[in-house]
């Protein structure tokens, strides 16, 4: 994702190193984790103006002066040290529009990869006007007004795993001021077992370190039990109401192509059109199998249905000639008439395609 965000990247906001000239009352934000994975490609795609660099510092604040003809979308990461980042880690605020200039100060502790030593930030700020007068005057890292790191660690420890597309696979597991807290744990407990072999009298050796061991995996399993029964519960929710986390409608979708191909299955192609990431796609041609499901170019000529899914830009307009009026839907490589058929809750759309007109 950062490589497709140094891509997109534009020249729509310039920094400084100048003085502040006058004063102005700052404004604390205290920004948000991002809870999708796709939330950064839809406000990158959503916005026209993009720029992106890299701040560095040690502190629990940043504070900027700057100036901006319109608000702008900022998200904001820290970077591993092979300039690499943590798509939980990132943090999610609004600069408000300031033509004449203004102060804001940002706290940083919110990301669990934030950490009390110097470290390197990848910013990214969007607007929605490509040629927005944007600047940064001055930029300072501080510890004011911030609690003491033991706080910002308990914070950390207590913040909710964002649900992710890898979830499906594996949970990344709970940082504290950017250190993995299963490895944390997972140390003190072998050393507290070792502990036990070398200082308990020799009959309770085996035994005290047999209880180290589980009263570590319980401890973790304590905490990873407040997520799981918030998801289950949240999840549960969701999908009797047609949608599943991430996966939005998927589930839903291959059924009704099912449906659809009513025991021909082998026999029917569907055109994805999408944005982002293929996660959405191959769930849906896992589902669907033996249902072939395709988002290549050479298949919009002979697909017989095309599913429209996180499509930002697309359209489904009807086309009057002399001879008659037809329905065309424009998306990605395809321009095809077509009829719509549904639409499912997470904004998922499946098109019957009818066969190409020779010219509109």
């Amino acid at each position: 994702m950062r490589n497709v965000l140094l891509r997109k990247t534009l020249l729509t906001a310039v920094l400084l190193t100048l003085p502040v000239i006058g004063s102005a009352q700052t404004l604390r934000i205290t920004p948000a984790l991002i809870d999708a994975a796709h939330s950064v490609e839809e406000a990158l795609t959503t916005h026209k103006g993009h720029a992106s660099t890299t701040i560095q510092g040690q502190g629990g604040t940043v504070t900027i002066d700057y100036q901006s003809s319109e608000s702008l979308e900022v998200y904001l990461v820290p970077l591993h040290a092979d300039a690499s980042y943590t798509l939980t880690d990132y943090l999610r605020f609004t600069l408000p529009m300031a033509t004449e200039g203004g102060t804001v100060s940002i706290d940083l502790t919110m990301s669990p990869g934030w950490s009390p030593k110097q470290q390197t930030w990848l910013l990214n700020l969007l607007s929605t006007d490509e040629k927005t007068n944007a600047a940064f005057t001055k930029m300072s890292f501080d510890d004011a007004n911030q609690p003491n790191a033991a706080i910002i660690a308990l914070r950390h420890l207590f913040t909710e795993e964002i649900y992710t597309p890898s979830s499906y696979h594996a949970l990344r597991g709970y940082k504290m001021l950017d250190v993995s807290f299963t490895v944390l744990l997972g140390l003190v407990t072998v050393i507290g077992a070792l502990g036990c072999l070398i200082f308990l009298r020799e009959q309770k050796r085996k035994t005290g370190a047999m209880l180290m061991l589980i009263l570590g995996m319980l401890l973790y399993q304590m905490r990873f039990s407040v997520d799981l029964v918030r998801y289950t519960a949240q999840h549960l929710t969701e999908y009797s109401h047609g949608t599943y986390d991430e996966a939005g409608s998927i589930h839903a979708v291959a059924a009704f192509l099912h449906t659809l191909a009513k025991g021909k299955e082998s026999t029917l192609t569907v055109y994805v059109c999408r944005d982002g990431t293929n996660f959405k796609e191959k769930l849906l041609r896992y589902f669907s199998y033996p249902i072939r499901i395709s988002s290549e170019t050479e298949d919009t000529k002979n697909a017989q249905y095309a599913v429209v899914m996180d499509k930002f830009k697309w359209g489904f307009e009807t086309i009057v000639t002399k001879e008659n009026a037809s329905t065309l839907l424009k998306c990605g490589d395809l321009e095809r008439r077509s009829e719509k058929l549904t639409t499912f809750r997470d904004g998922t759309i499946v098109f019957r395609l009818l066969p190409s007109p020779k010219k509109f």
